[in-house]
């Protein structure tokens, strides 16, 4: 060969493979092959002559060279053997299968390139490999026929030894440049390779991906990627196919099939987790992969829908990101955001979950709202599941991000729906959610935002609300809502006491009646509790076996476990406490329940005895039966002692409250003043460090209008506590006395009210009741302080124990009160006059005739209360004079409501009184009937017809008058005050045009049932089964279908249809009005269980005559039928319609039980009727002929039972959504009966039942025609039943719903009785 003389020539010429002409012992060939090694990493590959590196090529390329055990011998070799191909690059001198060889040497080598401190052949190695990567020479691997092996050799090789701890960082750019030059060059990935390389994106966790820790292994992966972004998009897309093909085809049967399907959908979810975490590092790579989710979303599996919802929504989340998914991947977003209404509530669920980590992470406005909207939507799911999976990710939320990117008014009201849920695992995080937002957010509320205000201010409303329905379960998590988030405690008594200040200025009147029975329960609790406690120290842990005290013992816990949730073995956490007997227990709880205790002692002990009561070792019992779980024993004593401790009316917060109430320019002063009244009424004892200082208010007394307020509530909080404690000895040193005497004869009417009930509690009464009654009487109607008289003579007559005072005057005060007030007005009516007057107002001058006719009202009720027996001692005579006495007063409270709350003469000179006057009085002789009803004389005196009267009231144009007597009547009826007779009214609010009033009634209807109810069934338990008491709402059924068939609206539709009614469309709207009061009530009172003696009594009206219909008009209409005469007058008609709304009852009972799957059966028992109403029929003839016809017309009958099955259906899909704001659509057969129902025949509008709504006033339907009957003026000739309304029933009455809230100050009406 003919050497070149201008290229260098390699110099090294010794022998590197031993033979048996020459062997080599290791240490020489070492040294041989450093010395090449030395001399041929430093040749210029452009100035060498290949042809010199012939001999020692081919030696390097020999099988002993290549696979030599010796670690530097490889090395060395390995070395030359790289610059070797770097001197023949592009070209490799070796055969295919030497190349394999020198190749697996190669990787071979770097498995030892984490030796770095102990291995001395280090460098060999680091210079290996950085001649891989600066020449490319790795990239021959690619070309070769074991080219998948060889790369997977080389991908394990890097990544397992990435997997070491002592890997050397600084080689990772090095690895990472001769992997993606493999991944470039080859024409295809091995799937193991493949796999390799994905799996670093799941083994190490996110949080180490996104850290500055190195992670060698994921850095290689993530090279590639970024280096090969094409490619390797198509060998990910590609690799995700074949398995989620795979996925969809597995063979179903058999249990191999099964194993090989579980793991080919261990592998579909795992290539769900790969693309996340891809796309958190390369999402360049997944351009293709997102078309085969955008597949999976709408796939046939749920599993995969599932899957595919998850992993859209947590890419979504992931910010920053390099690719906007909003943009650039618009259409998978659109399939996404669909999923809100996917058929699987599983698929659902899966995108509340992720969408919320969207909003933790994400600020665009367009998700935002798409966001907003779909939770909306889940909110409202049909699934329980879906709701509360909403509710549930939603609460997780931190509260800054809640507000700023989820709340709008639109999903707050949906909230606020849902506190109302009927599953209680949804109210409850409800409940805990917004009481969580409301405690976190509250320190900027209430502070000009009026935004902020508008989304969060109403959660105290709301929660408070929810103690009308009289759900033990419900009440414990509202309280436990209340005293930790609306409430909590603090440690600061000033800002707490603001706090509370603040919320109760803001709580509606609802509400804040809520409130108020809250204080009010905490003195009735703290009293049975502190009892309990007594008896726990008596009884020492069980050493006194005293029986009697042992039953009182279990009567106590009986009691306070009555209103503990059912879900709580309370019971048995209350005996435990019992058996413990710790002393120490016993005195945190005592110093929580008294009044004398201060805000930090009450804190202190609370925080001190549910750590305590937390505790395992604290509350464990040596030989111990029953296991009972700590948060048991924990949630029992917490609503205990939150409900008892006098958290909220303590002493240090009076002298808060007290200086507050002072302060007349002090924005919380309102709230401060209607507190001090509360707490005055509720618990007095808290007043008792601070009464001198009340005194002092009322020593310092002088007329002057600038506190008027500040005085009213410290003689109303004084009276309370001398009433409370008459033992205390008021001290006159500063003229208490002289200042509460003028103050009776020239304060404002509450003022003087208030005043002369502390003189009459006082040593001194009589002498001080004689000088006020001197200086009034006798009456001046034009004197400046007259309505102050007449308010201190209406508390004579009823504080006063023996009346000779003003009783000896009464009949001359009568006289002039009739004459001068009632009968005349001094005010006449204008145009302009407004429909209604605030208590508030009442004492303006301008409104002084107005209080003075109230006052009058009520001194005739006063009286009559004060001479009313107490019991059942008093002969007949002293009741007769009692009840001459009542009569012309019941008929004039009777006669004021049928006439609209006119009295005056229309030939009066002064007719009429102005309108709100009307108001006002009608309103005051309804309240005053029901209350004198409460007292056995009056209430035996007053008339069925009469008491029918109040259903004016409830049905009244004026919203107010609504609100205001139905409130009384609930309260009195709750308090078991007057009789069941009255019970029957509640139901008139059927056609109740404001919803608000409408729902509120309901839910104390629904609670008062369930209250009997439950009666019943401990009562059944107990073995007393026929207890009348507990069917009271079942018997007040045929009462309140006596009084339909007798309300004006009825009577008058079917006289008319007597007159002219072919079609029978005037007869169908009197049953359809008719129908809306008994579907109201069935919808609340119908169940299972006494759906039979309903039906039972309902046709028990058919075998009775009507006794408000005289009997002539029944012998009348039965000689007709005798004598054939098919007369239609309807007068002799009317005997029949109580047997009318039987029978519509009857089919609307049938319809229910129907739909429902009810059996109505044959009830066992047999009830008598009230005999003021119904009276037996005459004769057997008469019995059979009532019993053996139908009196609705047959005309309507088809068209009636279309509109039962629309008005009952209507009732049972109330009641499957009861409480729920799931949505679910109404079956379909019902909405075919609607539309039935509404043809054409039905052209007029069902009075009382439609209503006209515009802008924000309802117009409410009370009847079509003018009443005829003029206005009567009250003497003693005046009848006490009157038969219909007056001229207030105009042919169309608009009932104004205003949207202003009523004052609850006690303007003229007794606070407490």
């Amino acid at each position: 060969m003919v050497k070149n003389k201008h290229l260098q020539q390699l110099k090294f010429n010794k022998t590197i493979v031993p033979s048996v002409k020459e062997s080599i012992s290791n240490k020489d060939l070492l040294a041989r092959l450093k010395d090449l090694s030395n001399e041929i990493s430093s040749i210029d590959a452009e100035k060498i002559d290949t042809a010199s590196l012939d001999n020692i090529k081919d030696q390097l390329g020999h099988k002993k060279l290549l696979k030599n055990s010796n670690l530097g011998i490889q090395a060395y070799v390995a070395c030359c053997l790289s610059d070797i191909l770097r001197i023949y690059a592009p070209d490799a001198p070796f055969t295919a299968s030497q190349l394999t060889d020198i190749f697996k040497l190669f990787f071979h080598q770097f498995r030892h390139l984490n030796e770095q401190e102990t291995n001395g052949y280090f460098q060999q190695y680091l210079y290996l490999l950085q001649r891989l990567a600066e020449v490319r020479s790795v990239i021959l691997i690619t070309d070769l026929p074991d080219s998948e092996k060889l790369i997977e050799l080389l991908f394990r090789t890097f990544y397992d030894l990435a997997n070491q701890n002592d890997f050397p960082t600084k080689l990772e750019p090095l690895i990472c440049d001769i992997l993606s030059e493999v991944i470039s060059e080859s024409d295809f990935i091995p799937h193991s390779v493949l796999k390799l390389i994905l799996n670093k994106f799941l083994s190490t966790p996110s949080s180490t991906q996104l850290s500055n820790v190195s992670n060698p292994g994921l850095n290689f992966t993530l090279s590639i990627c970024k280096t090969n972004t094409d490619r390797m998009s198509r060998q990910i897309t590609q690799f995700f196919s074949e398995i989620i093909y795979e996925s969809s085809n597995t063979i179903e049967d058999g249990k191999e099939a099964h194993e090989v399907k579980s793991k080919i959908a261990e592998q579909v979810q795992k290539i769900h987790r790969l693309t996340l975490e891809i796309w958190k590092t390369v999402p360049e790579v997944l351009s293709s992969v997102m078309g085969l989710i955008d597949n999976e979303l709408e796939a046939e599996d749920v599993h995969i829908r599932v899957l595919a919802t998850e992993t859209i929504g947590k890419i979504i989340a992931v910010q920053p990101s390099r690719i906007n998914f909003l943009k650039d991947h618009s259409d998978s977003l659109t399939i996404w955001l669909k999923k809100t209404l996917d058929i699987s509530p599983q698929v659902r669920c899966k995108w509340v979950e992720t969408s919320v980590l969207i909003l933790n992470s994400r600020s665009e406005i367009s998700i935002l709202n798409d966001i907003r909207n779909g939770l909306t939507k889940s909110l409202l799911d049909s699934d329980e599941r879906v709701r509360y999976m909403a509710c549930k990710k939603i609460s997780e939320l931190h509260p800054n991000i809640f507000i700023k990117k989820l709340a709008n008014l639109n999903i707050m009201n949906t909230l606020g729906q849902l506190i109302r849920e009927k599953h209680a695992d949804i109210r409850n995080k409800i409940i805990s959610l917004l009481g969580y937002l409301y405690n976190e957010i509250f320190d900027d509320l209430y502070k000009g935002d009026e935004a902020l205000d508008k989304l969060l201010s109403w959660i105290p409303d709301h929660i408070l609300s929810l103690i009308y329905i009289n759900d033990k379960n419900i009440n414990s998590v509202v309280d436990l809502c209340i005293f930790e988030q609306i409430l909590p405690i603090e440690n600061n008594t000033v800002k707490r006491v603001h706090r509370l200040l603040t919320i109760l200025q803001s709580l509606s009147p609802k509400p804040k009646s809520s409130f108020v029975a809250i204080i009010r329960r905490q003195q009735q609790l703290s009293d049975v509790l502190l009892q309990f406690i007594n008896f726990c120290e008596l009884f020492n842990g069980g050493s006194n076996k005293d029986a009697d005290l042992e039953k009182k013992l279990q009567r106590i816990i009986d009691w306070l476990c009555n209103s503990l949730p059912d879900n709580i073995n309370s019971k048995e956490c209350l005996k435990r406490f019992l058996y413990l007997n710790n002393r120490r227990f016993y005195k945190l709880v005592k110093l929580c329940l008294s009044v004398e205790s201060d805000y930090e002692t009450i804190r202190n002990s609370l925080k001190e005895f549910f750590n305590k009561i937390s505790d395992a070792k604290t509350i464990k019992l040596d030989n111990e039966l029953n296991s009972i779980s700590l948060h048991e024993m924990s949630l029992v004593f917490k609503l205990l002692l939150y409900r008892s401790s006098v958290l909220f009316v303590n002493k240090s917060n009076v002298s808060i409250i007290l200086k507050i109430a002072k302060d007349t320019s002090h924005s919380l002063n309102k709230s401060a003043q209607d507190l001090l009244e509360v707490i005055s009424n509720q618990t007095p004892g808290v007043f008792k460090s601070e009464i001198h200082e009340l005194t002092n208010l009322i020593s310092n007394y002088d007329n002057d209008d600038s506190n008027r307020e500040s005085l009213t509530n410290s003689l109303k909080t004084v009276y309370h506590f001398i009433k409370k404690f008459p033992d205390f000895d008021l001290v006159d040193s500063s003229g208490v006395y002289e200042n509460l005497s003028k103050i009776s004869l020239y304060g404002m009417p509450l003022e003087a009210r208030y005043a002369i009930r502390i003189l009459l509690l006082s040593n001194h009464k009589y002498s001080y009741s004689e000088e006020i009654m001197s200086k009034i009487y006798p009456l001046d109607a034009n004197k400046q302080n007259f309505v102050t008289d007449l308010a201190v003579i209406a508390e004579l007559f009823l504080k006063t124990e023996d009346n000779s005072v003003v009783e000896s005057k009464a009949s001359e005060i009568t006289t002039y009160l009739i004459k001068e007030i009632l009968l005349k007005n001094r005010k006449l009516a204008t145009d302009n006059d407004p429909e209604w007057v605030d208590d508030v107002d009442l004492e303006k001058v301008e409104h002084k005739e107005c209080y003075a006719k109230l006052l009058t009202l009520k001194i005739f009720v006063n009286r009559l209360i004060s001479i009313s027996p107490n019991s059942d001692e008093l002969d007949g005579e002293e009741v007769k004079k009692i009840q001459v006495l009542a009569e012309p007063v019941l008929k004039l409270l009777v006669s004021l409501i049928g006439n609209g709350g006119e009295i005056v003469s229309p030939k009066s000179k002064t007719y009429p009184t102005p309108k709100h006057y009307q108001s006002r009085l009608r309103l005051q002789a309804g309240v005053s009937l029901l209350k004198l009803s409460k007292y056995p004389v009056y209430n035996g005196m007053l008339k069925t017809a009469s008491l029918n009267s109040l259903i004016f009231l409830i049905q009244d144009e004026n919203l107010s008058i609504r609100q205001r007597i139905i409130s009384k009547l609930e309260k009195y009826l709750n308090d078991d005050l007057i009789s069941e007779r009255f019970l029957p009214l509640v139901f008139f609010i059927a056609h109740e045009p404001n919803e608000d009033l409408k729902k509120d009634v309901k839910t104390w209807i629904k609670s008062s049932f369930n209250r009997k109810l439950n009666s019943k069934k401990n009562q059944t338990a107990g073995g007393c089964i026929n207890n009348n008491n507990n069917i009271v709402y079942e018997r007040s059924l045929v009462r309140l279908l006596h009084m339909v068939s007798h309300h004006q609206e009825f009577v008058e539709l079917i006289e008319e249809s007597f007159e002219n009614d072919p079609n029978g469309e005037t007869s169908l709207q009197a049953y359809s009005f008719a129908l809306e009061y008994i579907c109201f009530y069935l919808e609340i009172v119908g169940t299972q269980e006494n759906i039979s003696l309903l039906y039972y009594f309902a046709s028990r009206l058919k075998q009775y005559r009507d006794n408000f219909i005289p009997d002539e008009v029944y012998e009348s209409f039965y000689s007709t039928q005798e004598n054939a005469d098919n007369s239609t007058n309807s007068q002799k008609h009317i005997c029949l319609n109580i047997y009318r709304i039987a029978e519509l009852c009857q089919a609307s009972i049938k319809e229910l039980s129907s739909i429902k799957n009810w059996i109505i059966s044959t009830y066992p028992g047999k009830f008598q009727l009230s005999a003021d109403l119904f009276k037996p029929t005459k004769s057997l003839k008469e019995a059979q002929y009532v019993v053996s016809n139908v009196f609705i017309p047959e005309v309507i009958s088809k068209r009636l039972n279309t509109l039962i099955k629309v008005k009952v259906g209507t009732i049972t899909s109330h009641h499957q959504n009861t409480g729920s704001s799931s949505g679910v659509k109404r079956p379909k057969q019902l909405a075919q009966l609607q539309a039935q129902a509404a043809k054409p025949n039905l052209t007029k509008k069902v009075k009382l039942a439609s209503r006209d709504v515009d802008g924000d006033k309802e117009n409410y339907n009370l009847t079509n025609r003018k009443s005829s009957k003029k206005f009567r003026k009250y003497d003693a000739n005046v009848p006490a039943e009157p038969t219909r309304k007056s001229s207030r029933s105009t042919k169309k009455i608009n009932y104004n719903v205003e949207d202003g809230s009523e004052s609850e100050q006690d303007g003229y009406e007794e606070e407490s009785e």
